[in-house]
């Protein structure tokens, strides 16, 4: 059997997905907006759908569940008022749990329920509402939420935004392939990451591999219209900071630079000049890299290598600290993962965990956020083994939770994903009636 971590690495590139787009894309000469033809025979049929099913069970369901879900409750105290969303890549429906795991609220939809036109996936026939789950989320103090949703198996994943009510009553949708992050900013905008299959190589790229994804930051207003966007790569190109662009290789699947989190600058910081109120933080994964970016002007501000490889979810702390989840960056060469903390300036290191909530090294190929409290505590996604936490300075553990979701794959019962989790005071939850859940 395929070694696991080279198997989930290999799905998470989707490298099956993404070259089997490219070939039958070049074959049949498609636009990346036109849903696949007939196949042309019934053995091609075949094995696009057990790639798709591979890919799909291979990114979603990456550990085997342990006998139990792990909860613990240390320094009860401070949490007594806390509440936790996530998402999975269970389904789509978004969870909030109270301090003792308890779901509390719920929000839930089914894809084709909202849906209606899929014409713009590109699959070998239509994909039924379990292969569709969420990867992200923003929650308002009303209860409305907007849901990030991707869908295993196929590329590009990313299947739009759906803004439910605290009812999960439909607001708005969006269709459009974002994928894996997405920010609202003071101004109501929503900035996200979103892909375009690109069939041509630009002059400024000389390895590439084609078709391949071509990210771009897309805004949307309040009502979820498209409002702008332009191509991260021609800004990148067209600044002094083009050289980044040498690091990207031809990796054969079409994925050259996989950016995966953003975020909006809420202020000015007199001592970094580069952090203006207003501008966007990217992450480029595959470039080990990030940049800032002016959505008003499309401008790369300002650039940097970090110490880090498949980073994910870079923090903008107050004191101009930048916090992230490194999942391949340690300089033993162990591979393990780790949350850092490191100043913006000197890429030093203030702050490190490298430990899950049973002390056990953090192993985690893909996915991962962290969430820097006001008592100045972690809080921790470690994606891949369905696991939340909470660290203090000192990395003692605060806080546990294992999700208690599976699904059985192959006969072995396996925990989802941990996509996206945020926690929250309870003066922000208001929308639910607190005095009448159920232990």
């Amino acid at each position: 059997m395929i070694d696991t971590v080279l198997k989930l690495i290999a799905f998470t590139l989707l490298g099956f997905c993404i070259f089997f787009f490219g070939v039958v894309a070049t074959k049949m000469e498609l636009s990346p907006a036109t849903a696949l033809e007939t196949p042309a025979s019934v053995t091609q049929t075949l094995f696009s759908a057990y790639q798709i099913e591979e890919c799909n069970n291979g990114i979603r369901w990456a550990h085997p569940q342990g006998s139990a879900p792990l909860k613990t409750f240390i320094r009860k105290d401070a949490y007594d008022t806390t509440y936790t969303i996530y998402t999975s890549t269970h389904d789509t429906t978004a969870r909030l749990i109270d301090t003792h795991g308890h779901v509390v609220h719920s929000w839930s939809f089914k894809y084709h329920d909202i849906f209606k036109d899929t014409s713009h996936i590109i699959a070998l026939g239509k994909l039924n509402n379990k292969y569709f789950y969420l990867r992200d989320f923003h929650l308002f103090d009303n209860g409305d939420i907007i849901l990030m949703i991707s869908a295993g198996g196929v590329t590009p994943w990313g299947m739009g935004f759906v803004k439910l009510d605290k009812n999960s009553n439909v607001i708005w949708t969006y269709t459009g392939y974002v994928n894996n992050d997405f920010e609202i900013g003071d101004d109501g905008i929503l900035y996200t990451i979103e892909h375009e299959v690109t069939r041509q190589k630009p002059a400024y790229l000389e390895n590439v591999f084609l078709p391949y994804l071509e990210d771009n930051i897309v805004m949307l207003d309040s009502f979820g219209q498209e409002q702008d966007r332009f191509s991260l790569l021609d800004s990148i190109a067209k600044s002094p900071y083009a050289a980044l662009l040498n690091g990207i290789e031809n990796d054969g699947i079409g994925d050259p630079t996989h950016s995966n989190s953003i975020e909006y600058i809420q202020k000015d910081n007199p001592n970094v000049p580069w952090i203006k109120q207003g501008h966007l933080i990217i992450s480029v994964r595959n470039l080990s890299a990030m940049v800032v970016v002016n959505p008003k002007t499309y401008e790369v501000t300002y650039a940097q290598a970090l110490p880090t490889k498949w980073q994910h979810d870079i923090d903008l702390l107050d004191n101009g600290h930048l916090l992230m989840f490194d999942n391949r960056g340690d300089i033993t060469g162990k591979r393990y993962t780790r949350v850092i903390e490191m100043t913006s300036a000197s890429s030093e290191t203030i702050w490190t965990h490298t430990q899950d909530a049973q002390g056990l090294e953090l192993h985690s190929a893909f996915f991962g956020q962290q969430q820097r409290k006001k008592d100045g505590s972690t809080f921790i996604t470690y994606a891949e083994h369905g696991q939340l936490f909470t660290v203090d300075q000192e990395g003692d553990i605060q806080w546990a939770y294992n999700t208690p979701l599976y699904n059985i794959v192959d006969g072995v019962k396996k925990m989802p994903v941990i996509t996206s989790a945020q926690q929250y005071d309870s003066d922000f939850i208001q929308f639910i009636d607190k005095y009448c859940i159920v232990p």
